[in-house]
């Protein structure tokens, strides 16, 4: 019984010449050429017939040029790219496993946040204080309940871990059996090694590995987030997206919270167009924050103010001051009050009408005809009726107002008491009632 044919192929240069393998049992038969040359194949299924001693018949010629053939096409198919093709899902039977906080209303799981801010502020300092929280499972400074216990990685490229991180870790009383540090990507062993800066355009794989293999839930702070972008330019609105996308899908399929340190440029305009590089770092992030000094005030108080959400989420700013610790040499965070703000940019759901209706009107007046009531409680009413963002707070101030009494964390809004009927003969609302019943 005649023994089994293999063909394997070597690796080809330009020409597509290469090694062409044939065995039979312990038999081996190599030849040097092009295997899409029939001719060629021709005299290599000749040779190795003489080799393996078989006769010299059709059936045994084609089996080895056949033989060639269905390595090379193997070879084709093993090196070309995968196949692509668009992925269309009814959104009817997507998944729908909910939305989780790791800092309820600020930092949501699986998502992107950034913290900006201008040198010198407390940006990292805040960060590690959010990552020692985090690690411990204790209450948030804005008393909206305990962290869950996480998993915390830390990419740094400006503070040394040791003589600085670690320190202020120790001082936010962080449980460091938690919190790791990425220290770059090696290359070699023992004296030949050579460390690299993590690069997010080639190492994303890399650094899921590592997540995963810590327990969930997880924290990611990278510090500053420019010092990770390999040779992309962070003022380039295209090559930044290509980097973060890869690195929005990590923090989804991890169930992940990336928090990402970044600067302010020096320009006019909002506070979430001056995030430094370009806005794609603000256009990915569900959330985003900046840190602000807070004038008038003696020594270094600061704010932590939102500047975004896509979630719905906080609309208040935090105070905190940087103060040296009484019992370690590294300075800590020390948090205040919350404070309203209004610069919080919310982008409209699809289909929100651009302007406020009279029933909508009607709905809001009937409403704050029965006391006070927040914001949230008004686009419980309204329903389909809500308008964009814009549209509502420019209805809310003209026509009524806003008081420091809260309830939860949302301020109230009443009528002007005592002034009904002369805001009615003045400028009245749609659908605003006077105490005369009239409208």
């Amino acid at each position: 019984m005649k023994e089994p044919l293999t063909i394997s192929l070597g690796p080809t240069d330009q020409g597509g010449i290469c090694n062409v393998d044939a065995k039979v049992g312990e038999l081996f038969h190599r030849g040097h050429f092009n295997p899409a040359d029939d001719q060629r194949r021709r005299n290599f299924a000749e040779d190795a017939l003489e080799m393996f001693g078989w006769a010299k018949t059709p059936e045994n010629f084609e089996e080895i040029m056949a033989a060639v053939l269905t390595e090379v096409e193997r070879v084709k198919k093993a090196q070309a790219p995968p196949e692509e093709w668009l992925k269309l899902e009814e959104l009817e039977t997507m998944r729908q496993d909910g939305l989780s906080w790791l800092w309820p209303q600020r930092i949501a799981v699986g998502k992107l946040c950034v913290i900006a801010g201008d040198p010198g502020l407390g940006k990292s300092l805040l960060s590690l204080d959010i990552a020692a929280r985090a690690s411990r499972g204790v209450a948030w400074p804005d008393e909206c309940g305990l962290a869950p216990v996480t998993s915390v990685c830390l990419l740094s490229s400006e503070d040394d871990y040791v003589d600085t991180i670690r320190p202020r870790l120790v001082a936010a009383e962080a449980d460091l059996g938690r919190v790791f540090a990425i220290t770059g990507v090696a290359t070699g062993h023992g004296e030949a090694e050579t460390v690299r800066l993590l690069d997010l355009s080639q190492d994303v794989e890399k650094l899921r590995e590592k997540l995963e293999a810590m327990p969930a839930p997880r924290l990611l702070v990278i510090d500053p987030i420019s010092s990770f972008l390999g040779t992309a330019s962070e003022n380039a609105n295209s090559e930044v997206r290509r980097l973060l996308q890869p690195l929005t899908k990590l923090a989804q399929t991890t169930r992940t919270s990336v928090v990402l340190i970044s600067h302010l440029r020096k320009s006019e305009g909002s506070n979430l167009h001056r995030i430094i590089g370009s806005i794609a770092f603000a256009a990915a992030a569900r959330s985003a924050f900046v840190v602000e000094a807070v004038r008038g005030e003696v020594g270094q108080h600061r704010r932590l103010v939102p500047v975004k959400s896509n979630l719905g989420g906080a609309r208040t700013a935090l105070r905190f001051r940087v103060e040296a610790h009484p019992e370690h040499p590294q300075p800590h965070i020390v948090w205040g009050e919350e404070e309203p703000h209004e610069g919080v940019e919310f982008p409209n759901g699809p289909g929100c009408p651009t302007t406020l209706s009279s029933e909508a009107a009607q709905r809001i007046a009937a409403l704050l005809a029965k006391g006070p009531a927040t914001v949230s409680d008004m686009r419980a009413v309204l329903g389909e009726l809500t308008p964009q963002r814009d549209a509502l707070y420019r209805h809310i101030n003209k026509y009524y107002r806003w008081l420091d009494e809260k309830r939860g964390r949302e301020h109230l809004i009443s009528q002007f008491d005592g002034r009904e009927e002369e805001i009615a003969s003045q400028n009245p609302p749609p659908g605003f009632a006077t105490q005369e019943g009239a409208s």
